[in-house]
């Protein structure tokens, strides 16, 4: 029993590594393995307008600047949306999981 009491705590306080994506005017696509959650931290180089579109809907977990009145987001609490969109200025950022739902879906 410790020891599963002990695993269960190493999964728990793993950190979760976010891939460093700087926005630019281009547009980029990513892929995925099935089964797999993706973890993005999108951080603007400038100060601009940036939409980021998801085939699926995405999982918004922390976000630095100030955002659009219409997102209902607070602190601490997960905004899922299939579009995310801010007028970024340098150093701001999002982090975002993908896709939210339906991982093991076929």
């Amino acid at each position: 029993m410790k020891i599963i009491l002990f695993l269960n705590l190493l999964f728990w306080n793993r950190s979760i590594e976010y891939i460093e994506e700087v926005l630019t005017d281009e547009i980029k696509t990513y892929s995925r393995k099935e089964r797999e959650f993706l973890h993005f931290k999108f951080i603007a180089k400038e100060d601009e307008t940036y939409v980021i579109i998801f085939p699926k809907q995405a999982q918004i977990k922390e976000i630095k600047g100030e955002i659009h009145q219409d997102i209902k987001y607070a602190k601490n609490q997960d905004y899922i949306s299939k579009i995310y969109v801010q007028n970024f200025k340098k150093g701001d950022y999002v982090k975002i999981v993908y896709p939210v739902f339906k991982v093991w879906e076929a």
